[in-house]
């Protein structure tokens, strides 16, 4: 089979936009967050380069906690686009309509969730 390989640029809100929808109804059932939740600018605006949060596992005896911020939210599209990962091909159509066509993207919790487990621990191990 032959195949190619493509270079698409990351749209900019997409990362803040998946970092919430996985805070907000994605990630909650494995983890919990321990910091302030960092989202938006002091002006109300979405903070698009800056997001962050600390969140803690809850199914571990001594929680082990990690950063989820741009960086993790890039990494886990790069990630599940070029295939490393194993997801569901719904969840890898979102993700890529998402990049490729911003204004017609349909990512919900269960991308966002996938997106940030990817980032976080380059595999789905909840879910």
């Amino acid at each position: 089979m032959t195949t190619i390989q493509l270079e698409l640029p990351i749209p900019e809100a997409l990362p803040n936009e998946l970092f919430t929808t996985a805070l907000e109804g994605g990630i909650g059932y494995w983890s919990v967050c321990v910091s302030q939740y960092h989202w938006s600018n002091p002006d109300g605006t979405e903070d698009l380069t800056g997001f962050n949060v600390t969140v803690e596992l809850t199914d571990e005896e001594d929680p082990e906690e990690f950063i989820i911020n741009r960086d993790v939210i890039e990494l886990g599209i790069k990630r599940i686009l070029e295939g490393g990962i194993t997801v569901n091909d719904t969840i890898r159509e979102s993700l890529f309509i998402a990049v490729v066509d911003y204004e017609n993207r349909d990512c919900d919790a269960e991308v966002a969730d996938c997106v940030v487990q990817a980032g976080l621990f380059n595999e789905i191990v909840y879910g």
